[in-house]
């Protein structure tokens, strides 16, 4: 299949990247695929055949894009088959990619200046409000701008 005729089975432009003919396979896979059709033998023989060309598009897009396109990433480093044991090496370099920090320590590195005051308006604005409620409230609101200004003194992490 030529990559205009595959083109236009997915629905996209010739000039596509990777992403847009991905999401358009996925799109269409979802619409045509023959699960859908449990009920209709006519719809379901359709949908095969239908999902059967947007297959075959898709590989053809892929094919003209060239390798490593549809690989995940970093495998266009290294191959390697599915089952075997990893080498602590590949294991290793997954890991430099993936990164060690979770989503906490990627809050807490950054600063924010910002995190008392929505606890200072809780203090000043609560039910039952007491000369302790109010006192937190005010060291909270004054600990806002002392927290900015030490934010510009330090470099950033």
């Amino acid at each position: 299949m030529d990559l205009v005729r595959a083109c236009a089975e997915l629905g996209v432009t010739p000039s596509a990247s990777a992403r847009e003919a991905k999401r358009a396979y996925r799109k269409l896979v979802r619409r045509w695929h023959p699960d859908r059709f449990a009920n209709d033998p006519q719809g379901q023989a359709e949908a095969t055949l239908r999902l059967q060309r947007i297959t075959e598009a898709y590989q053809a897009i892929v094919h003209a894009l060239g390798p490593g396109t549809t690989q995940p990433f970093g495998a266009a480093e290294g191959r390697h088959e599915p089952g075997t044991a990893l080498s602590r090496e590949e294991i290793e370099r997954l890991v430099r990619q993936l990164g060690t920090d979770g989503p906490l320590d990627a809050l807490f590195k950054v600063r924010v200046w910002w995190w008392p005051l929505p606890f200072a308006f809780l203090f000043l604005t609560g039910p039952r409000i007491s000369r302790w409620h109010v006192a937190g409230g005010v060291v909270l609101l004054l600990a806002a701008p002392l927290l900015w200004w030490l934010g510009r003194r330090r470099p950033p992490a």
